[in-house]
């Protein structure tokens, strides 16, 4: 989760835990699993990491049951993957995602207006991927018809939700067996009102095949980093490209960009000055990999386009161009 302390880390996942409990045994079982958390970090011992990881997951998986219907789950007409009882680190970051992705469409009638994400910036773990302040221009959504890039797209938590907004979402998922799960989220939301199209592809700042960490914990944290690697288990090797060239070569005009791609945001914008330039989409990117990640992006961001606005909230940069 990039470098974030692991005290600052156990805040942010007890605010989101604390609302989810709902009986005494959820709340002896988040005292513990924090105690485990935060011990089990701070001394790097093992058997209490994967303690925590379990807590977690069952806690996640119980949580997740009231969406549960013939074998996936079923978020209000968004369709994903049921997990494996068993795959802890999976649940409770599918579980996370849930909050952060959904969570407005579930509980706030889509309605991302500032005041309420700026209030819901403080109680979530990472944050929502979209914004809207419209007396300044900011209309950080997806619209019918939109062109969406999920980068590190995952199982398609976001891609599920893009597509049920009507958009076309190119899902750039470089993990092998991450993939298998994103291509059933593209089945069970066919006909969905949009489409998914997978690609197994990495983005960065060169055209190459470059070495893929495999996180520990839960795919996805897997990433291009080595830095962040810590907890990988093995490597492979994935295909990157450059944005500028993919889409040239693609002919396509792209409207959104939201990226969560583990530290590598940054090569991403570098490989993409030129659709900055000449399209320019929103962007909703994550900014909590790297400690100056917020304004190193900004910019990369405002050095390809001097136009774009740029928002930056808790862990979320969000930037647009007035008037586009």
């Amino acid at each position: 989760m990039g470098q974030i302390s692991s005290l600052q880390r156990a805040i942010q996942h007890a605010r989101v835990r604390l609302e989810s409990i709902s009986s005494p045994s959820d709340v002896w079982a988040f005292v513990v699993r924090i105690s485990a958390f935060t011990a089990g970090r701070k001394f790097k011992i093992e058997s209490l990491i994967a303690y925590d990881a379990k807590l977690t997951g069952k806690l996640a998986y119980r949580k997740l049951q009231k969406y549960y219907s013939g074998g996936k789950y079923d978020f209000n007409g968004i369709y994903l993957p049921a997990l494996d009882k068993y795959d802890y680190g999976n649940l409770s970051e599918l579980y996370s995602c849930v909050n952060d992705v959904l969570g407005v469409y579930l509980n706030n009638g889509d309605d991302y207006s500032w005041e309420y994400v700026d209030e819901l910036d403080k109680r979530l773990v990472e944050g929502v991927y979209c914004y809207r302040k419209p007396e300044e221009g900011c209309e950080i959504i997806v619209h019918e018809g939109d062109v969406v890039l999920d980068l590190g797209a995952w199982i398609g938590d976001f891609s599920a939700y893009a597509s049920k907004k009507g958009a076309t979402v190119y899902a750039f998922e470089p993990m092998e067996g991450t993939r298998a799960l994103l291509e059933k989220t593209v089945q069970y939301n066919e006909g969905n009102g949009g489409r998914i199209i997978v690609m197994p592809l990495g983005v960065g700042n060169e055209n190459e095949e470059i070495e893929f960490y495999h996180y520990k914990g839960h795919a996805a944290s897997s990433t291009f980093s080595a830095g962040h690697s810590e907890g990988s288990r093995n490597t492979e090797k994935v295909k990157v490209v450059k944005l500028d060239d993919w889409v040239a070569s693609e002919n396509i005009e792209v409207d959104f960009i939201k990226a969560d791609i583990e530290g590598f945001e940054r090569n991403m914008l570098q490989g993409a000055t030129n659709v900055l330039k000449a399209q320019q989409p929103v962007l909703s990117l994550c900014t909590y990999h790297n400690h100056d990640d917020p304004d190193v992006m900004k910019g990369i961001i405002l050095s390809a386009n001097p136009s774009y606005k740029i928002i930056q909230r808790r862990m979320k940069l969000f930037a647009y161009v007035p008037g586009k």
